[in-house]
């Protein structure tokens, strides 16, 4: 549901904008969005916490010294806006996902560093286990298995489980981390529950 808002409110049609370019771009056309490429791409400026237009999920602001500001969405868990001075200047590494049919195109915040270099944000690392998270399309499985309080375990005990949970149907699959500590919790839990994988 979550992951219903940010499709909302973070995308941005570009055939009216120039395409942005990205370095180690890859296609997932498992996505099931016609088409899908994400790559990386590195933007300096300032930071602020942008309106997320009722969205649980968190977005930061990055006004550059030329071209339009762009808002990407921020790692889940992550206090951004506790961790950045308005003041200062930032470069900030981004995942940029493109969708084809219909052209999007979603931000999310990789890294951010401060003027010295030092990473004072990296979405690569899980909050729980540490670093050696990758970086997948998400899989789809049925809401309907878990019980009302297998979120609040999940938030607590295995986050980057790599799985969206779904109420109903399919569509666009979006792009998330899955940590191998996290992966493995979820199976686990899973079975307890005698849900069948």
């Amino acid at each position: 549901m979550a992951a219903v808002a940010g499709l909302l409110v973070s995308c941005a049609s570009w055939p009216d904008e120039k395409r942005p370019r990205l370095r180690n771009e890859t296609s997932y056309p498992e996505a099931g969005s016609g088409r899908l490429v994400e790559g990386k791409r590195f933007v300096c400026g300032r930071l602020s916490v942008a309106d997320s237009a009722g969205s649980s999920l968190s977005y930061i602001k990055i006004t550059r010294a030329a071209g339009s500001p762009i808002k990407a969405k921020c790692p889940e868990g992550v206090p951004v806006g506790s961790l950045i001075d308005p003041e200062a200047t930032y470069q900030v590494e981004l995942l940029t996902r493109i969708y084809r049919d219909p052209d999007y195109v979603f931000d999310d915040v990789l890294r951010v560093s401060d003027e010295r270099g030092r990473v004072i944000v990296d979405a690569a690392v899980c909050r729980l286990h540490g670093p050696g998270m990758t970086r997948q399309v998400e899989e789809g499985v049925s809401a309907e298995d878990y019980p009302e309080s297998f979120d609040r375990r999940r938030e607590r005990e295995f986050p980057n489980d790599g799985k969206v949970y779904l109420a109903c149907g399919s569509g666009i699959r979006h792009m998330t981390w899955k940590c191998p500590e996290c992966d493995s919790r979820y199976h686990a839990r899973a079975k307890k529950l005698g849900v069948e994988e």
